[in-house]
């Protein structure tokens, strides 16, 4: 081969180097929440491949803010975009239609620092955790294909006791002072989209249904995220609510040394962590795990709650849609001469929330769907409260006017027949029913602590 041949070639093997490494698409899945973490293999699933299992209790989540602060809201999977998983069940995220990726079968940090490393935990022998999602435990599991390492993405001073006490006593670190409560799932390869199967009969999962409205594509970060409500208390009841409930999916005769939780209050200025009840927290006195509380039920380690039943998001807006639109005619009929502005535009909104509303699922609302939603209601209420002051000044005005004729003339009707201040507060209940479900909220970062099944 000539010199200029050999040169050629060259030029062709890294020209196609280039654009192999062009596909290559990075990626990083960022989870937070109540996770349990869990390496799977079974001969009869893709091939055989080792997958990462992410599992979460039931009977922790209530997207409604006037529940307390102790519930997370429902697990979300974006990259900006993205949807909801409402109900449980098990799922797989799919990269490119695949539920796993060859050649990896363990969880590496990989050179990444450990000093905040999740909680080691153990299952019991042939852990059905695939069964999970059913009666009594509701747990949600979300099947991954295995990283190529991961890291802590944000960690909390914690410790653990084997059983409750009132005073603190008898807890201590668990292997670090500090855990993962939250990691990051680093792909040298990732995919170039991202879907879901529900796929609730492994371990074959061959009859596993695609999701509709849940394909996103790689952007470079995907985050599944378990939020915890916005709110200033320090002790953190969502994660005493929702640590015996993952405790108990691993059986009521592991993790003995664990069995309860006590994250930390605060950090102090020199990085000191803050274990100290008094008079203004008094955390342990209202944890859940403490079997004897002073007020409301406790949970112990080994009890799983059912999920909280709602109305469906379609069936809220339905009736917020019907209780909308009787306010319009009601209001129309008791002023036909005129029309204010603000029932033009509550009209409007109410065909513009229709139309947002269409395709809505309720199993998996889609995130941008929900905003805009929830934009217009905010919108609509707002009306609604100019609407009602129009509505009820001219029934003042009424009512005064029919009290003269009834003076006048005594046989008169006395009864002044104005519904729509009832219809208003119907509407009204409504929609900040709906907007206290909303899962669009901001959220504290949950300090719940991520678990590695060992």
């Amino acid at each position: 081969m000539n010199v200029r041949s050999a040169a050629f070639a060259c030029f062709l093997f890294l020209l196609c180097c280039a654009a192999s490494g062009l596909t290559q698409t990075r990626l990083d899945i960022t989870l937070e929440g109540p996770w349990i973490l869990y390496t799977y293999q079974d001969s009869s699933f893709e091939n055989g491949n080792t997958v990462l299992v992410a599992i979460t209790p039931g009977g922790v989540v209530n997207d409604d803010a006037g529940a307390g602060p102790k519930y997370f809201h429902s697990i979300s999977v974006t990259t900006g975009d993205g949807y909801y998983i409402v109900v449980p069940s098990v799922y797989c995220l799919t990269f490119d239609s695949h539920c796993s990726r060859a050649g990896i079968t363990k969880l590496d940090p990989d050179g990444y620092p450990v000093v905040a490393a999740p909680v080691n935990v153990t299952a019991p022998p042939s852990w059905k955790w695939m069964n999970l999602y059913q009666s009594p435990t509701f747990a949600t599991a979300l099947i991954l294909p295995m990283p190529d390492s991961y890291s802590t993405d944000g960690a909390w001073p914690m410790h653990f006791a084997p059983t409750f006490d009132i005073n603190g006593n008898g807890y201590a670190d668990s292997n670090t002072p500090k855990h993962s409560i939250a990691l990051q799932l680093h792909y040298s390869v990732g995919p170039s989209n991202f879907g879901l199967l529900n796929c609730n009969n492994l371990p074959s999962c061959s009859s596993a249904t695609a999701v509709a409205h849940t394909m996103l594509q790689n952007t470079g970060t995907l985050r599944i995220v378990m939020k915890s409500p916005e709110n200033d208390d320090v002790c953190d009841p969502h994660v005493r609510h929702a640590y015996p409930l993952m405790i108990g999916l691993l059986g009521k005769d592991n993790n003995k040394a664990i069995k309860v939780i006590d994250p930390a209050r605060g950090i102090d200025d020199s990085g000191n962590s803050i274990y100290a009840d008094n008079a203004t927290n008094n955390c342990l006195q209202r944890d859940d795990q403490n079997p004897h509380p002073s007020g409301g039920v406790s949970i112990s380690s080994h009890q799983q709650s059912k999920p909280i039943k709602k109305r469906s998001f379609s069936a809220q807006i339905g009736q917020i849609l019907d209780s909308l639109t009787n306010i319009s005619k009601e209001a129309s009929s008791e002023n036909k001469d005129r029309q204010s502005k603000e029932l033009l535009l509550l009209a409007q909104m109410t065909s513009d929330i229709k139309h947002a509303a269409v395709g809505l699922d309720d199993q998996f609302p889609r995130v941008s769907q929900m905003a805009r939603i929830d934009q217009l209601l905010k919108l609509s209420l707002a009306n609604i409260r100019v609407v009602e002051e129009q509505f009820r000044d001219e029934s003042r005005t009424k009512d005064l006017a029919s009290r003269r004729r009834v003076a006048r003339h005594p046989s008169s009707d006395t009864s002044l027949r104005f519904t729509l201040p009832t219809l208003l507060d119907t509407a009204d209940s409504e929609i900040k029913h709906y907007l206290a479900d909303s899962l669009t909220k901001g959220a504290n970062d949950c300090r719940a602590p991520i678990m590695l099944v060992q």
